[in-house]
């Protein structure tokens, strides 16, 4: 009888390590088979997906918020964004921007269904830990995306082929894969940051189609962030301002004399958006310049978005060829700016391109200077009529350096400034004609 046990035994470990063998090979298999299987045309995302997600279980999705449970082929002639994360995903503040730049934003009505957003959820270690476990039911029951419904099974080749190949670490990413399945954007979460559900499909060539139209515009930096703000975009001709200091003071200097301008014909809506790093002196600003009616201002949580969205810009601009436009520099320059510095002013006209940033003496050469920079408000817009006052010597005789810009009609209202000389550029439309046989 002992000896029986111990043949049992033996014949045990003998059949546990066949099995991982098995298992071993294959995972193999599997992590061979998905590079090229991810760069190969199909008729649709359905083999990419079922390779992917790999379970015996016909209904291996769901909807988070509703629990209804969802087949792969559900996913059929849909774009898909893979949010890929840890358990945790997000920072709170981040989740809420990621929810209202996905299902909450004013485009999303245009496309409707045309996207699902599928999380996958990768442990943080080789097993999922009880946190790990927590923290995917906690927000599994919050979110308005899709989600793998047992996401501790996913397959050890395909956690590897994400780690490795699609170069996860710790950041959340969000790949994108279009209705045939094939990748075209390894990691779309600035430009959704950025633009939300304006972004579909969320291609690479998308982004680039974006950044050229609305390349820093007062629009492109407040978009979404807030209903009335989204509404004053729509009026024709609406000129911004946003501004930042932790200083009570300058505020209320600012405010003040801001309102003065503003109760000229001038047409101008001023926005406080605080700075980079929110901290309980913020809280404090806020309750300051609401009890004292000084000016609009966005909440602390909408604040926290527009940053966010900011930092965003940075990293694709550096993605971005021609990259290094004083422009850039100077409006990324803001996120260098805490609450002990002077107080900073971005000036611009809605969609129009081209925007005006004050800082130190030049607010005060902005307020002294008002006479002459009226004048010319209604030949050279707002910030030409400002540069024009504050840098005169850049206003004489036109700009003989020639651009060719993509097409966009606020390029035909407002005038428009050479990033070389930075004086006024003469403008004139180009038609491309198609030969025909």
């Amino acid at each position: 009888m002992r000896n029986l046990v111990y043949k049992l035994s033996a014949l045990c470990c003998d059949l546990r390590e066949q099995v991982k063998l098995c298992h071993q090979q294959i995972d193999s298999r599997l992590y061979e088979k998905l590079p090229n299987l991810f760069n190969q045309i199909h008729v649709d995302n359905q083999e990419k997906l079922k390779m992917l997600i790999a379970s015996g279980d016909n209904f291996p999705l769901m909807d988070c918020l509703s629990k209804e449970k969802h087949s792969l082929s559900e996913l059929k002639n849909k774009v898909v964004i893979l949010l890929i994360s840890k358990p945790e995903l997000l920072p709170i503040e981040k989740i809420f921007l990621l929810v209202h730049q996905t299902y909450d934003h004013p485009h999303q009505e245009k496309i409707g269904g045309s996207y699902v957003v599928l999380w996958v959820p990768l442990s943080s270690s080789h097993g999922w830990s009880h946190a790990d476990k927590i923290s995917f039911q906690f927000l599994s029951g919050s979110l308005p995306f899709w989600s793998l419904k047992q996401p501790g099974l996913l397959n050890s080749a395909v956690v590897n082929f994400i780690i490795q190949e699609w170069n996860f670490k710790e950041e959340a990413m969000m790949v994108v894969l279009d209705t045939n399945g094939m990748i075209t954007n390894s990691n779309a979460m600035d430009m959704i940051w950025i633009w939300g559900a304006k972004a579909f499909p969320f291609s690479i060539s998308r982004e680039k189609e974006l950044w050229e139209v609305e390349k820093w515009t007062l629009q492109l930096m407040i978009d979404g962030i807030d209903p009335l703000l989204t509404n004053w975009q729509i009026e024709e001709g609406k000129n911004f301002c946003i501004f930042g200091s932790g200083n009570a003071d300058w505020i209320r200097n600012f405010s003040s004399k801001i309102k003065e301008v503003s109760n000229t014909e001038l047409q101008l809506e001023v926005i406080y958006v605080g700075w980079r790093s929110p901290t309980e002196k913020l809280q404090s600003i806020l309750r300051i310049i609401e009890q004292e009616n000084l000016c609009t201002y966005l909440t602390f949580t909408k604040i926290r978005f527009f940053w966010l969205r900011l930092e965003s810009m940075k990293s694709l601009t550096s993605r971005q060829e021609n990259n290094d436009d004083d422009m850039s520099k100077e409006i990324l320059g803001l996120l260098e700016v805490d609450d002990s510095d002077d107080g900073w002013v971005l000036i611009g006209t809605g969609s129009l391109p081209g925007l005006i940033k004050l800082q130190g003496q030049k607010v005060t050469e902005f307020f002294d200077l008002f006479p002459v920079w009226a004048e010319n408000l209604g030949t050279m817009g707002i910030v030409g009529a400002i540069k024009s006052a504050l840098e005169p010597t850049l206003s004489t005789g036109p700009c003989d350096h020639a651009e060719i810009l993509a097409f966009n009609e606020g390029l035909l209202k407002g005038p428009v400034f050479c990033a070389v000389c930075k004086r006024l550029k003469e403008k004139y439309v180009l038609y491309k004609c198609d030969a025909t046989e």
